[in-house]
């Protein structure tokens, strides 16, 4: 099930509108003949970047002599930035060569622990 190699030349490092927009269409892709596989070889493209900076804060807080509270500030993708999911390689879909989502955007998470 893999196509044979485009026949007109793809962007080299497309920028994130390029992403969105589309890299390629259908036609790009000719099909193989019947009963043989194309030559584009797996995994022949590469996704969008992704920049995802995770921090967290912790702090033990002894409340007696065998008991203590743990509080844990954990942020995830501090910066917010908007990571680009794959581009959508299914040759029957209508978004082909187009990204259609991305990862989940800022996250903050609390809790706290008693250990006794």
């Amino acid at each position: 099930d893999f196509p044979n190699a485009p026949t007109s030349s793809l962007p080299s490092s497309p920028g994130r509108q390029q992403y969105l927009s589309g890299l390629f269409s259908v036609s790009d892709f000719p099909l193989p003949t019947p009963g043989s596989l194309g030559n584009l070889p797996r995994h022949g493209f590469r996704g969008p970047g992704m920049i995802n900076i995770d921090f967290s804060v912790i702090k033990n807080n002894p409340i007696s002599e065998r008991v203590n509270l743990q509080l844990r500030f954990e942020f995830f993708n501090v910066l917010n930035r908007v990571n680009l999911r794959n581009v959508n390689g299914n040759l029957a879909s209508s978004t082909f060569g187009r990204v259609t989502s991305t990862f989940p955007a800022r996250q903050i998470q609390l809790g706290a622990r008693l250990a006794f």
